[in-house]
């Protein structure tokens, strides 16, 4: 299945410490359309294997991880995730739906990427940001790093 995304510009991982990215996947959540939660798989069951394809086809594979998680809370904004990385914001993104948001998702990642600390500025936060976007934590300082 070939999606239409906007391109990565290349970063070395190891410049940028992004090896460590993590998406989390919420594992429980349903579908939140609920005609196609009867048809098919529940939304957090199909959702790694889409962002996994969707990684791996932007090339995004060797940057961002992907981990299961029983849930992470909000449930009335089924099909969640998080994205982290240490000295990085992190955010946790709903309502997503393993169909359709995976364009928007990916330039998400991208976005993330490309800002210093994965704080994207609010001028440069897409329509698809602020109608998915839950919440976002700013980077835990350990040991007396800023």
């Amino acid at each position: 299945m070939s999606r239409q995304f906007a391109r990565l510009i290349p970063t070395d991982p190891e410049d940028t410490g992004m090896n460590k990215a993590v998406v989390h996947v919420c594992t429980n959540c349903q579908h939140p359309d609920y005609k196609v939660r009867r048809l098919r798989k529940a939304g957090g069951k199909a959702l790694p294997e889409v962002l996994k394809a969707a990684l791996e086809e932007q090339g995004l594979d060797h940057i961002f991880k992907i981990e299961l998680i029983t849930c992470l809370g909000n449930c009335k904004k089924r099909c969640r995730i998080s994205v982290a990385a240490p000295e990085r914001w992190s955010w946790l993104i709903g309502n997503l739906s393993p169909e359709d948001d995976f364009i928007e998702l990916m330039n998400f990642l991208r976005a993330w990427q490309g800002a210093e600390n994965g704080l994207i500025p609010k001028e440069e936060r897409s329509k698809w940001l602020l109608r998915h976007g839950l919440g976002r934590v700013p980077p835990l300082a350990i040991g007396g790093s800023k």
